[in-house]
């Protein structure tokens, strides 16, 4: 839900991490993790993710996205 997304890029903001990488769950077949219920759209993933990335630059972190596999990363410049 959103306000799980909203609280993750709150905490983010509130440790004040210098960096870090966000990438969307991917199950393989055959582990515990297939198990997992609800199954999250994918779309729903993409959208929480573009929110965060968002809020992030919002805050001042520099974003990286990458595309292939999809993933982005985070980071503070050091004073």
């Amino acid at each position: 839900s959103f306000i799980f997304i909203f609280n993750a890029a709150f905490f983010i903001k509130t440790i004040d991490f210098t960096d870090g990488n966000i990438f969307p769950f991917s199950l393989k077949s055959g582990t515990k993790a297939e198990k997992i219920e609800p199954k999250i759209p994918k779309e729903t993933i993409f959208d929480r993710m573009d929110y965060t990335k968002n809020y992030l630059k919002n805050i001042g972190y520099k974003v990286r996205y990458n595309s292939n596999p999809p993933f982005f990363m985070f980071y503070k410049k050091k004073n």
